[in-house]
């Protein structure tokens, strides 16, 4: 009711003008100075007032911060489900990833005992034990690779899942601040508006 009340009173308008129009219609009638061929006929049209075009303009920027809102609404429960998601995925890759580093360190370690092994066995090649070990070594770091690539393949997803979830959190908060700010500077515009129509 009070809602009604108030549209009501928005749109009740008592000031509106009242102007004439000159309108030419043309193709009856006679000849005129100009070569023309056409009537002039005055047109009476009511203008809308100051006061109804000011009351639209509210109306209209009282729209847009609506639309605003849901947007902030909208992006804040994005925020939230992104967040949580980033949490989630986090979590997983934080466990899976500590399998990976330490088969890189592994395969960092293979890869320089082999080329401690080789450097030994190239100064003494009648030491067999050194040939030995390179071997080994080199077999123990071919291993390990294999398994650091595997435990980065299995990570790659997981990556692009944390890659999304940041770009949704980073753009959601984009999205509020921006509305935000258009909320801010749409309730000045209002308030302008209404002491431009109060003045009247």
């Amino acid at each position: 009711m009070k809602e009604k009340k108030r549209l009501d009173s928005l749109y009740s308008f008592e000031d509106e003008e009242v102007v004439e129009e000159a309108v030419n219609i043309e193709g009856t009638g006679e000849e005129g100075e100009d070569g023309t061929v056409g009537n002039t006929v005055t047109e009476m049209r009511t203008k809308p007032s100051e006061q109804r075009t000011l009351t639209y303009k509210i109306e209209d920027s009282t729209a847009e911060m609506m639309n605003y809102n849901a947007i902030i609404e909208t992006s804040k429960k994005t925020l939230k489900s992104a967040k949580k998601e980033y949490e989630k995925v986090k979590k997983e890759y934080d466990s899976k990833s500590f399998g990976a580093l330490v088969y890189d360190i592994l395969t960092f370690a293979g890869a320089f005992f082999s080329a401690y092994f080789l450097v030994k066995w190239l100064i003494d090649k009648s030491v067999k034990r050194f040939e030995i070990l390179l071997y080994v070594s080199l077999t123990a770091t071919v291993f390990f690779l294999l398994f650091a690539l595997y435990k980065n393949f299995k990570l790659r997803p997981l990556k692009k899942k944390l890659k999304r979830a940041k770009e949704l959190i980073r753009d959601s908060k984009t999205w509020i601040e921006a509305s935000e700010r258009g909320i801010e500077n749409t309730e000045q515009e209002i308030r302008e508006l209404k002491r431009q129509r109060n003045n009247l």
